[in-house]
């Protein structure tokens, strides 16, 4: 392949990078298998719902921990 030539996977990689960041989170097996569980029978993905929850907790000025 020439230099020149157009490598998606390389672009993807690189406008990721630039654009998104990474959050990563260690579950016990019940509170994942419950998100998992959630997601599937809502037909959204995790990272979607756990950033509506974030958001609802932030935008309504609560604490998690305190429910």
């Amino acid at each position: 392949m020439k230099k020149s030539e157009f490598n998606k996977k390389d672009y993807d990689i690189k406008y990721n990078k630039e654009h998104y960041k990474q959050l990563k989170l260690n579950l016990k097996p019940d509170d994942f298998d419950l998100i998992t569980d959630f997601c599937e029978r809502n037909n959204i993905v995790k990272s979607k719902f756990i950033l509506a929850a974030c958001k609802y907790f932030i935008n309504n000025d609560k604490n998690p921990l305190d429910e």
